[in-house]
């Protein structure tokens, strides 16, 4: 059997584990068995509302409702104050994010591939770059769903692990595709034509989650993350 042979079998029963734990984490994992502990629900996927701000409903509304979510006459939240520690959530959240996310090289490097032809191959250094870092994101998965579940946290908590999982599973599309341009997902389904698409929602929700990180530290006068800053400044 070859190593690319090898290699697809081992990680296509990765995919499955990962796409399992994935359910499990977002469906078992974060149910409210956690509320109790001051955790959360996440069987939904809005952003908080701290994302949508439309403004601070009117004097009568607020009257009638008895909603003390803004302050009246302005469009400002009344400040919540944190029941756990979301500071130390913060400090676990970025040391995972400094561990294993990409670097602004690694995301060019893989744009690059994503733009070649399907079929078009994949040199040894390419597949290894791409197990890589299909390898890492399953790990900051796996790290993240360790986190405490907390109320204040609980958007950019379940956010995130969606993220690392979809971003393990186009490096391991990409690596199929360029491999075999008919290779086709479970339900018989050609890769090649989803890529592009797979893609374009995966760097949509980094950005919903980019702003959610920055509203909750707001809230909850937690100071950025360092290493997300010295990255910007090298895109």
């Amino acid at each position: 059997m070859s190593h690319l042979s090898s290699f697809r079998l081992k990680h296509a029963k990765d995919v499955v584990v990962l796409s399992v734990l994935c359910a499990f984490s977002l469906e078992n994992f974060f149910q409210p068995a956690a509320v109790s502990q001051g955790g959360y629900d996440t069987t939904g996927f809005d952003e908080p509302d701290e994302a949508k701000d439309q403004g601070p409903a009117s004097d009568q509304e607020l009257q009638q409702k008895g909603d003390k979510k803004y302050v009246p006459g302005t469009s400002k939240y009344y400040q919540p104050t944190a029941v756990n520690d979301v500071d130390r959530w913060f400090a676990q959240y970025d040391d995972i994010r400094r561990k294993y996310e990409s670097t602004p090289d690694e995301r060019q490097y893989f744009d690059q591939l994503m733009n070649k032809p399907p079929g078009s191959g994949l040199s040894e250094g390419d597949q290894k770059f791409l197990e890589d870092m299909a390898g890492r994101y399953a790990e900051a998965f796996n790290q993240i769903k360790e986190l405490d579940a907390m109320s204040e946290t609980q958007q950019i908590h379940r956010g995130y692990a969606i993220f690392a999982t979809q971003q393990s599973n186009l490096c391991l599309d990409c690596m199929r595709v360029l491999s075999d341009p008919k290779a086709v997902d479970k339900a018989g389904r050609p890769i090649a034509g989803t890529l592009a698409d797979k893609r374009r929602v995966l760097y949509q929700l980094e950005k919903t989650n980019r702003l959610m990180d920055m509203r909750t530290r707001q809230t909850f006068n937690v100071g950025r993350n360092q290493y997300e800053q010295s990255n910007q400044r090298q895109e």
